[in-house]
């Protein structure tokens, strides 16, 4: 009876917090707290909203990347700001052209194929040993900078995924009102 009661209680609780990372639940059986994590991955909020995510489970944890790989020195600019701007988070970075094998990355470049439709457009693929940030102009690298610092999670971890951007239209506009 007592573990139907449990059973009971976890449903309750896993359905009300669902939202919840986690939470402590007592466990009679056991006569413990158990702690009980919950299973789906949170996806994070990106302004704005690429035109195609493909979101996977795991993480790439930034405290245990040393580098920024930079390809083409014409993204060198860019490099900086990102090194800058993960500084500020409390991740600090080399800016440089290579790095020490089975080492954590992220890695900046210019593809100039026609895989990338607008000079404005970005790549950007997450997994476990790099971020891999391609675009046909230091434009599209800046646009996938913002995205990436988007995805940044409690200061020190980005969610695995791939993404490709591109402006919905080839012109900006805005409307005073």
């Amino acid at each position: 009876m007592k573990h139907l009661l449990f059973l009971f209680i976890f449903f309750i609780f896993h359905f009300s917090f669902s939202q919840a990372k986690e939470f402590r639940m007592y466990d009679p059986s056991k006569d413990a707290v158990i702690l009980i994590e919950r299973r789906a991955w949170p996806t994070p909020s990106i302004i704005p909203l690429p035109q195609q995510v493909k979101w996977k489970n795991g993480f790439f944890y930034l405290t245990l990347c040393k580098a920024i790989i930079v390809k083409d020195i014409s993204t060198k600019k860019e490099a900086d700001y990102l090194q800058k701007e993960l500084k500020e988070k409390g991740v600090t970075f080399l800016v440089t052209q290579t790095t020490k094998a089975n080492q954590p990355f992220i890695e900046i470049s210019i593809d100039n194929r026609d895989s990338l439709a607008s000079d404005e457009a970005y790549s950007l693929k997450v997994n476990a040993q790099k971020i891999l940030l391609t675009a046909k102009t230091a434009h599209g690298i800046f646009n996938g900078i913002q995205t990436l610092l988007q995805l940044i999670q409690n200061g020190n971890k980005v969610r695995f995924c791939e993404i490709a951007d591109w402006p919905a239209f080839s012109w900006r506009g805005y409307i005073l009102t």
